[in-house]
């Protein structure tokens, strides 16, 4: 049977993504097919940078980590919240707008339970750039709370999700155990889609989010 995956994730490249305040990304090859018939390289970064998942220890001592989480944490009912060219920069995103761009007021309590959030502005195209963390919209402290109060499994992001050095937002929905996808791409080809999400952080001793491949699997409409 064909299945459709869109791959949501971005590559991770040294020098591109990199938040301020985070150590470069390097990636050594210690063997090459030259000197040892073979390829083998280190990595070093960010576990913040690139595509990642956040869990609660990110912010909360006593929240839960990677390794803690169970696999079906990371799987989910995707639905898109469609603001793209609908986002002015450095402005905050509000819950009307996510609610009128998006089939999330529709649904049951039940439904948002298995759902993960996908919220596509096209600010993803500034990856890279400094003005990515710097003039980038931002969620709303009301949109988070909404979120977070119907216990959505994640919501996965094109953009940050606090304002230039703020942290509410990470705060809100890490405090209700809503995990965060940030730095997706690709989020446009789900336009109009059904798609469930999957999004496996490396399962890292004692930490608070880890790298992922963030892969939507597309069905045929209903």
């Amino acid at each position: 049977m064909f299945r459709n995956f869109v791959d949501l994730s971005r590559t991770l490249v040294p020098g591109i993504g990199e938040p301020a305040g985070h150590p470069p990304t390097e990636i050594k090859e210690f063997q090459t097919h030259q000197s040892h018939k073979r390829s083998n390289s280190c990595l070093f970064y960010s576990i913040h940078c690139g595509t990642h998942v956040d869990t609660p220890y990110h912010f909360y001592e006593n929240g839960k980590k990677v390794e803690e989480l169970d696999l079906n944490r990371f799987i989910g009912q995707g639905v898109l919240v469609n603001l793209e060219n609908k986002i002015k920069e450095a402005t905050p995103i509000n819950l009307t707008q996510i609610l009128s761009e998006s089939s999330l007021s529709t649904m049951t309590d039940d439904d948002l339970l298995e759902t993960v959030v996908l919220i596509y502005t096209g600010w993803g195209s500034n990856y890279g750039y400094a003005n990515y963390y710097q003039n980038n919209p931002y969620l709303s402290n009301e949109a988070a709370q909404w979120l977070a109060s119907k216990n959505i499994k994640a919501v996965g992001l094109d953009f940050p999700p606090d304002k230039k050095q703020g942290a509410d937002v990470h705060l809100i929905l890490l405090g209700g155990e809503v995990l965060i996808i940030e730095n997706l791409t690709n989020m446009d080809l789900l336009k109009g889609k059904d798609f469930n999400v999957m999004f496996f952080p490396i399962k890292l001793h004692e930490q608070g989010g880890g790298p992922s491949r963030v892969v939507a699997e597309v069905f045929e409409k209903r």
